[in-house]
């Protein structure tokens, strides 16, 4: 005997729970990876931060460290600081270049601040944020200046050294 319709029935057949289920676990599949990407795109963000804030700082000691005739570095961890000083081309004028850490607006971590001389042109900079002082050194021996710096921005750490050679001293 057949059956016929009744529109007062309420529930779904087995031919929409089978093809409405594995949409659902596609979705829900599909959603789970967004939010796991997103959770990750995070950490490399952070990573990212870090590693460019240690190339700023290696690129602006490198450029200075370059030209140096005169290193002097005095203090370590939290009161590191060191000058590197040099004769212009004219032979008229010295520069000084002092790098320095000081703290930051908030949190423990630092940021090196870089102070150009020259005559009585004063320019101040902040070349790196998130600097790790108890992790950043610099050395001057055998005419090499070793500045190994480490920035950490959420857990994510990034650490490097840089040797650079002043031409004058080579």
């Amino acid at each position: 005997m057949k059956q016929q319709y009744r529109g007062n029935e309420k529930g779904f057949t087995l031919v929409e729970l089978l093809v409405a289920l594995p949409i659902a676990a596609l979705v829900i599949g599909a959603a789970t990876g967004v939010i796991t990407q997103l959770a990750n795109s995070t950490d490399t963000t952070s990573y990212m931060v870090a590693y460019r804030q240690v190339q700023n700082a290696g690129y602006w000691v490198s450029e200075d460290g370059l030209q140096a005739q005169n290193v002097n570095v005095t203090g370590i961890g939290n009161d590191l600081s060191f000058v590197l000083s040099w004769t212009n081309w004219d032979d008229t004028s010295i520069t000084n270049v002092t790098y320095s850490l000081t703290d930051m607006p908030s949190g423990t971590l630092k940021q090196l601040q870089r102070q150009k001389v020259t005559g009585s042109n004063v320019t101040s900079t902040v070349v790196a944020r998130y600097i790790d002082a108890t992790q950043t050194s610099c050395n001057w021996s055998e005419n090499v200046i070793t500045f190994n710096v480490t920035a950490t921005v959420e857990r994510k750490t990034a650490t490097r050294t840089y040797q650079i050679a002043p031409r004058s001293l080579t």
